[in-house]
């Protein structure tokens, strides 16, 4: 019979001990990792509800800031509005990635570059892009704020596509032929009819001035590009301008005044006229403003005259007169004379020799200076074949000629002669010619001068029409 060991009480109870003792060193240390994981847990936890919350903000934010700006109108806008709010939630969200280690930070870091550079071109950009759908829309057909077509027929097309672009997304009825996309990080806007892009970059550089690739422009005006050359000019060179002159009127009661006068001289090689051509020759070698300056100065002509400015012999020859005429009329001197001193002498007229004919004029009035000094033709001394100087007239242009007589005869009997400019401003007609000469009939009816061409060219019949144009007893010294 196998011996069987005996175990003693107390061994048994010490073994009993170690396992209770191991059982609740388990214990401890399960209770230590879990308390250990429960704060890591809850450190997370308060992290990614941080993350959360900065993420709602910044979304909330970002649309506060997209909610307000439109593009074009209805379905197209909305269209446009919708992909700008979810590129929003999409860059907060590829933000929180990166903070909670969900996404690698360099793919991170250029995805939300990608979209926060077409949330920060759109939210820029909307505000000139609505001032220039504003100018395109309300553009008149010709003159300043017109839309100035290149003389380049590629570019002159560009233009054409991209004003459509904009009247078209602005319209209920043509916003459908315009889409709008983001492609390669850039918001791009096309016409499904021309197949014509722009990027919401480039419609905002053409209005904020920096438009180095889309060539669309506004024709200036030139009036008031040349207001501050005429004002400086005779603001600083006045003293070249004026010379001291006696000048003789007659009352309508016969008295005769002699009066000295500043007179500005403003004729044909008078300092003011070199100086005011010299300053229109500048403004036209601005290569940049010139074309359009040439867009404003014909817009009168009809449609199928008007060209580009080529900066040919032709045009600039045309060109100065126009420039010289627009700047002269609008700045020039209004009052060429300032009176120094006066003296009077009595010159009543006799009884019998008093003329009863209302309708008479004075036999010694005369315009012949003023047509001499204002009319005549530019001096200019060239040197023939062997080597002496020769002295030539070249004519006046015909539109400055023209000009300047229609101001006579507006100066003489404003009551009974205007242009058409004029008339046209004081809403007197609708259709008249600007840059015509209208007489008022008996009736009150204004008409254009008959025969004016002709006295462009006859000097005395221009003389007699400026005679016949005096009022009664008015009297004019030769």
């Amino acid at each position: 019979m196998p011996r069987v060991k005996t175990i003693r009480p107390g061994r048994l109870s010490g073994i009993s001990g170690l396992a209770k003792e191991a059982a609740q060193g388990v214990k401890y240390n399960k209770d230590v990792e879990y308390a250990y994981e429960l704060e890591k847990w809850k450190e997370q936890n308060e992290k990614i509800l941080e993350v959360q919350k900065q993420e709602q903000d910044t979304i909330s934010e970002n649309l506060k800031l997209i909610a307000g700006k439109e593009l074009g109108v209805d379905d197209f806008n909305e269209s446009v509005r919708n992909q700008m709010m979810d590129l929003a939630v999409k860059t907060a969200r590829a933000n929180s990635k990166m903070k909670l280690g969900d996404l690698d930070p360099m793919e991170g870091a250029k995805e939300v570059a990608s979209y926060e550079n077409v949330l920060d071109v759109f939210q820029t950009s909307i505000p000139n892009i609505a001032a220039l759908s504003d100018k395109i829309i309300n553009a008149p057909e010709s003159g300043a704020n017109s839309i100035l077509l290149p003389a380049d027929p590629t570019q002159a097309e560009e233009v054409k596509n991209i004003v459509q672009i904009v009247t078209d997304m602005n319209s209920p009825e043509r916003n459908s032929q315009v889409e709008y996309s983001v492609v390669g990080g850039k918001s791009m806007i096309k016409h499904k009819e021309t197949g014509q892009e722009i990027s919401l970059k480039g419609l905002n550089d053409i209005m904020s001035g920096k438009n180095p690739q889309y060539p669309i422009k506004f024709v200036p005006d030139f009036t008031q590009a040349a207001k501050s050359v005429v004002e400086t000019m005779l603001k600083e060179r006045k003293e070249l301008f004026t010379k001291e002159v006696n000048v003789t009127t007659y009352d309508d009661d016969g008295t005769k005044r002699t009066v000295k006068k500043n007179k500005i001289l403003t004729g044909d090689g008078s300092n003011y006229n070199t100086e005011l051509t010299a300053a229109m020759d500048l403004m036209m070698n601005d290569k940049e403003n010139m074309p359009g300056y040439w867009a404003d100065l014909t817009k009168d002509l009809p449609v199928n005259e008007q060209t580009p400015w080529l900066n040919t012999d032709e045009q600039r020859k045309e060109a100065i007169s126009l420039m010289y005429t627009a700047a002269d009329n609008a700045w020039g001197p209004k009052t060429n004379v300032e009176t120094t001193s006066e003296t009077t002498v009595q010159q009543k007229p006799s009884s019998d020799s008093e003329d009863d004919d209302d309708n008479s004029t004075p036999s010694k009035l005369s315009y012949n200076t003023w047509i001499d000094e204002n009319l005549k033709g530019t001096s200019t001394v060239t040197t023939n074949m062997g080597g002496k100087e020769e002295t030539k007239l070249m004519p006046m242009a015909p539109t400055k000629k023209k000009v300047r007589i229609i101001k006579k005869f507006t100066s003489i009997n404003p009551d009974k002669y205007a242009s058409g400019q004029v008339l046209i401003d004081a809403g007197l007609m609708k259709k008249a010619k600007p840059n015509a000469l209208y007489t008022k009939d008996q009736y009150g009816r204004w008409n254009i001068y008959p025969n004016f061409e002709n006295l462009l060219e006859d000097n005395k019949a221009l003389n007699e029409a400026f005679i016949g144009a005096t009022p009664k007893k008015k009297k004019a010294y030769s």
